[in-house]
């Protein structure tokens, strides 16, 4: 574990002005096997300073579902919520509803569908990682070769085990997170998940190169009753993202920094000019208030 602490470019006040109840549904925080630019405790202090309401934590190795026992300063009247989570790649048991019920118990506010591990992540990037990942020297001691994950079997229906993972989601209004599933991978997890009245559904940054979905198609999901997750993923396009808010529509969209990378500087700076640069393509101050608090509050039920 790795944190290369970067600082915050502005003043409080600053933050303060933009973010004031903001809720960041997707930051990558230590302690990670991947180096990160804070820790969960330090975003907590920082956070609190510059207005947010909470922040939902993503690891795509471990589950972040009980950090908040241990976030010094959780229990301080004015403190941001936490909300944690956990990805179901192979150190999680893959699709494991065992992992799924654990982190339930432990409060998780989100599942998230295979990342980094998912088949088409590794048909898109060849590897189980991202590029820009700085591992660890003495991160892996031993080769294990990638075990892609899809959620379909080869007759090209969804395998058991996800319907499993479902059926444990059930009844908790816990998000399902379709994470860095194909979009035929998650028209079949969203149909399993209506017939089980899993409803809770977002989709993970529809603009990433792994998941990088048209407008009509993104429009189509809306329909399906799920929400857009946009994301100020590495290179992002702020044009892109704001003519597919326009088209889809603020009321089914949430925007998050997806930041925590080192190289991406300091998690609140990353929000802060992601928010600007969507504000830059013309989206009203009112439609970002509806994609960074009352969306997310729809969503984590608070």
């Amino acid at each position: 574990m790795s944190v290369n602490v970067v600082p915050l470019k502005r003043d409080f006040s600053d933050y303060r002005r933009k973010l004031s109840g903001a809720i960041d549904m997707q930051i990558h925080l230590a302690p990670d096997i991947v180096q990160r630019s804070s820790s969960e405790s330090l975003f907590a202090k920082l956070a609190a300073q510059s207005g947010y309401f909470g922040w939902l934590s993503k690891c795509h190795h471990l589950t972040t579902a009980g950090r908040q026992l241990i976030i010094s300063d959780s229990k301080s009247g004015d403190a941001p919520r936490f909300f944690g989570s956990v990805a179901l790649n192979n150190s999680m048991g893959a699709l494991n509803p065992y992992a799924v019920e654990v982190a339930l118990k432990l409060g998780a506010s989100e599942v998230w569908m295979p990342t980094l591990d998912a088949q088409n992540h590794i048909d898109h990037f060849g590897q189980a990682t991202l590029p820009t990942f700085q591992q660890l020297d003495n991160q892996k001691t031993v080769a294990i070769p990638m075990r892609p994950i899809s959620v379909l079997n080869q007759s090209g229906d969804l395998k058991e085990e996800a319907v499993q993972v479902i059926e444990t989601m059930k009844g908790s209004e816990t998000i399902l997170g379709t994470g860095h599933l194909s979009l035929k991978e998650i028209k079949y997890v969203i149909a399993c998940a209506k017939e089980r009245n899993v409803t809770n559904i977002l989709i993970t940054h529809p603009e990433f190169r792994a998941t990088n979905f048209s407008k009509e198609e993104q429009k189509k999901l809306s329909e399906d009753g799920a929400y857009l997750e946009h994301c100020a993923t590495t290179n992002y396009d702020p044009k892109l993202i704001a003519e597919n808010i326009r088209f889809v529509g603020a009321s089914r969209c949430i925007l998050s920094s997806d930041s925590g990378q080192a190289q991406k500087g300091n998690p609140i700076d990353c929000f802060y000019e992601f928010i600007s640069a969507i504000e830059g393509e013309g989206i009203s101050s009112s439609d970002i208030q509806k994609m960074i608090i009352d969306n997310p509050k729809k969503l984590l039920r608070v």
